[in-house]
């Protein structure tokens, strides 16, 4: 089974992980995945009645935000593959 360490207050441990526990993360990170994917690909006929909305929506939250943070929940999920498999 894989081990994590994790540090508290600088004290190194090690934490094995239990298959519900990679159960829990996978679930969790496939819902996380899936709300972001919606918020990338959301329905913007409303937000383009106002360009300026618009055009802050499309730069700021779905093209930086938004898939940066699709880009590091995948490689999160990448990484708990390896380590719960």
């Amino acid at each position: 089974m894989a081990c994590l360490m994790h540090s508290f207050a600088g004290v190194g441990h090690t934490a094995e992980l239990q298959p519900s526990d990679c159960r829990l993360i996978k679930e969790r990170l496939e819902k996380y995945d899936a709300l972001l994917n919606d918020l990338v690909f959301l329905d913007v006929e409303y937000l383009q009645g106002n360009p300026q909305i618009f055009d802050w929506y499309q730069h700021s939250v779905q093209l930086e935000v938004l898939s940066g943070e699709l880009d590091r929940l995948r490689e999160a999920a990448n990484v708990l593959d390896r380590l719960c498999p």
